[in-house]
Formats: C-alpha cells, structure tokens, sequence
C-alpha cells in the first residue's frame, strides 16, 4: 500500500463514511455454486453517497511492471491526503487437453483481460473503504457442496493440481495462506471456482520459474 505523508483527514472522513454504508447487495448470480454475489455496480452503489457526503473520492487505473499486470485503487479526499493498493492481474485460464487427462494453460484473451479487471476492482475497492457484503460471515461458514467430477478415471481436478503445485514449492500450508494474501488470491481454496483456481496455478508457475 502507499499513501500521502499524512493520512488523519482521509481516515475521519473515512470513519465517518463507513458508518453510513450499508452492505453490498448480492444481486448476481453465481452459476458454479448456485448462490448470489455483490458484483462491481453494487459495491459502487453502496459506496458512492457515503463517499460523496465525507469528502471522498476514488480512481481504479491500470498498471504494469516486469512482473504482470495490475489494477490500482486509489483512495482520495479533499484535503490532498490519499491512500493507494494494488490487485494483480491474471488472466490465463487451464482447460482439458485433448485426451482428456489433466489440464494445460491457455494465454489470456481481451474477454478474460476485462473478466479479471472487473475482479480485481470489486475485491480492491471493498477492500480500500472497508465494505461488505450482505451476509460474509454467514457465507464464510457455509459448507459448500464439494464440485462433481467428471466420471473420468484418473484425471486431477484443478484443485488438486495446484494443492500438489503448491506442495513442491511452499514448505508448509502457511507459508502457502501468506503468499496467497500477498498476490491478492484467494483466501480459502477449498471455496474458489475455476477461474480462481486457475489464477493460482499461473501464479505458482511463475513463482517456480523464478527459482
């Protein structure tokens, strides 16, 4: 994170707006678990007024190193004083290989560039204003329904591939939870969908090409 050499107006401001803010609602729909999410609109509905009224303003811009991709979030207030973070971008994808027996990596398209921008702002911009969503700690604790398998003998799901990734690489679990919070991937593995999983995976890779 970065940010302006003094922060105090920023964060009473912010203080002040987050008492007025109410959860972002799950609208949208999640076909892989069946259940709602709080996409990017309404996270910027449920910001925007409390912002607005204490001062506060946001820009989301893109960025790049020799590292990747990334979006940045910026949070400002009138005064000048401003706090910064930035979300990774991954965009590549693991789909079946021809025979069917595992999975290999397919190169990001424009489609999954705009998928993977649209990610990285919801997450970063709840993140920056400290926003949840309608009923996080209920979700958190939910026990989801394991992922059915295709009846194909032999063949590792994505999970089990970057668990088994991830054991050549990290010497313990924790090691491996501090990473992942350190890339902005996702907290609970056992929980991600495809997609996350497979950002994961790209990210594992280039960890273990850099060895």
């Amino acid at each position: 994170m970065n940010k302006s050499d003094d922060i105090k107006d920023l964060s009473s401001a912010l203080n002040k707006a987050q008492a007025m803010m109410e959860a972002a609602k799950k609208d949208s729909d999640n076909p892989f678990y069946k259940s709602k999410y709080a996409d990017l609109h309404s996270v910027i509905i449920a910001i925007k007024e409390p912002l607005v009224k204490n001062d506060l303003s946001y820009t989301q811009t893109l960025d790049s190193d020799e590292r990747g991709d990334y979006v940045v979030t910026t949070l400002m207030h009138s005064s000048g004083q401003w706090i910064s973070g930035r979300h990774k971008l991954i965009t590549s994808k693991f789909v079946k290989n021809k025979t069917g027996e595992g999975y290999i990596e397919e190169p990001g398209t424009m489609q999954s560039l705009g998928s993977a921008i649209t990610y990285a702002r919801r997450y970063s911009l709840q993140a920056i204003v400290g926003l949840s969503a309608e009923d996080d700690d209920a979700e958190s604790t939910m026990q989801r329904p394991a992922q059915v398998k295709p009846p194909q003998a032999k063949v590792l799901s994505v999970y089990d591939q970057v668990k088994a990734k991830a054991q050549t690489i990290f010497k313990t679990p924790e090691d491996f939870q501090v990473w992942r919070t350190d890339n902005g991937l996702c907290d609970v593995l056992k929980d991600a969908d495809d997609f996350e999983l497979s950002r994961v995976w790209a990210a594992l890779k280039k960890k273990e090409a850099a060895k």
